[in-house]
């Protein structure tokens, strides 16, 4: 099976931590935010009143 195509968000560390102690990420617009443990344990943040994050699907580093 190929990989399904979808959306991709490509996110940024940012200087905040969250509510499990690891750092949160955000994308350019700042409305997509995801605290990543170093695990790659995901968990999706509001940005916003009236949101429900659901889970990603899949995450992976880009290559730097």
């Amino acid at each position: 099976m190929g990989r399904a195509e979808g959306d991709v968000v490509v996110v940024r560390r940012t200087e905040r931590v969250g509510a499990g102690g690891h750092p949160v990420y955000e994308d350019d617009t700042g409305i997509v935010r995801a605290e990543i443990s170093a695990q790659g344990e995901v968990r999706m943040l509001a940005s916003g009143g009236h949101q429900a994050p659901g889970m990603p699907v899949t995450i992976r580093p880009l290559a730097v």
